[in-house]
């Protein structure tokens, strides 16, 4: 369902997981991020979508290639894909698994098939695209995956950033150093000014840019406290922080996960 709409955007929301999708139809392109999830989701995004393409290119833009976010993407076939370098050195034959799996698991037909995406156009980070008057920069962001890819939609202020700064998960970490730079430059975004809405991967959209602010330090304390942790610091704290994550009973094996991945990492040097 739409849970944001002006003019130039709308973001959709699943019921799974709270994971967002966003259109962006402003100047001479419409541009979809991440769309998904249950068929007759990824459905509205589309009639949604060419409703108001009115002719301009589609694209589509990849935050990263979990499953949860790629599901959509055959519904789409006219668009253009773009996603980072590393979106396509995944292993995208376990990935159609996860996307098969689903399906399956609960009872689900889709009148397109599942695949992984391939990328017309890989960037690295620190590109802009400028589709005829709207401009997407991007921003390498490893830490969750190594694939991530955050983006600033110009001129609107939309950040789409993946799986990061949700409000309904504490941090899921790949590398706790490469997450700890994404921060970083998080911060460095929005004390820059160009931010006016944070879209993330799961849970709430905020223009509050003092709630954004929290959401990045938060993030960072429990990196933080996860990697003190893992080196003979206080265990207790990293579970502190997360105590009050509102989905805590599903998702606390990834904090269990994300101590073993810490401990692998400080363990290799």
């Amino acid at each position: 369902m739409i849970v944001q709409r002006t003019p130039q955007f709308a973001v959709f929301q699943s019921a799974l997981y709270q994971t967002n999708s966003l259109v962006v139809h402003h100047a001479g392109a419409v541009v979809v991020f991440d769309p998904g999830t249950l068929p007759h989701e990824v459905e509205e995004i589309r009639a949604y979508t060419e409703a108001v393409r009115d002719g301009r290119p589609l694209h589509l833009v990849y935050t990263h290639g979990d499953w949860d976010h790629v599901i959509g993407d055959a519904a789409f076939p006219a668009a253009r894909r773009v996603a980072s370098v590393a979106f396509g050195q995944r292993d995208t034959d376990a990935v159609l698994g996860e996307l098969q799996d689903f399906d399956a698991t609960y009872y689900l037909r889709r009148p397109y098939p599942l695949r992984y995406p391939q990328a017309d156009l890989e960037v690295r980070g620190g590109e802009v695209l400028d589709l005829d008057g709207l401009r997407l920069r991007f921003f390498a962001a490893p830490g969750h995956t190594p694939d991530g890819l955050v983006t600033l939609v110009e001129p609107l202020g939309l950040l789409v950033a993946g799986d990061y700064l949700a409000d309904v998960e504490f941090p899921f970490v790949h590398n706790s150093a490469a997450y700890l730079e994404t921060l970083r430059m998080f911060a460095q975004l929005f004390s820059g000014g160009a931010v006016s809405l944070l879209v993330p991967g799961h849970g709430r959209p905020t223009g509050d840019l003092e709630e954004m602010q929290a959401r990045q330090r938060e993030a960072l304390a429990y990196l933080r406290a996860l990697r003190a942790a893992v080196q003979g610091g206080d265990p207790a704290e990293p579970e502190r922080l997360i105590a009050h994550s509102p989905f805590l009973r599903a998702t606390r094996a990834e904090h269990e996960r994300n101590l073993e991945r810490a401990r692998a990492e400080f363990a290799q040097g």
